[in-house]
């Protein structure tokens, strides 16, 4: 909502997640973040 009481203007904000930049550390199941083309694959590879 605007600050200035006389304006009115409201609205609805959103946040999202849209790609992975970095791998987490202590990944959960099942949550698939779809991964950036700026990855780097060789790092990714050499995962367990």
């Amino acid at each position: 909502m605007c600050q200035n009481p006389e304006c009115g203007f409201c609205f609805v904000a959103r946040l999202e997640i849209a790609r992975t930049l970095s791998l987490s550390s202590i990944p959960k199941p099942g949550v698939n973040v779809p991964l950036s083309q700026h990855i780097n694959w060789s790092a990714i590879q050499q995962l367990p």
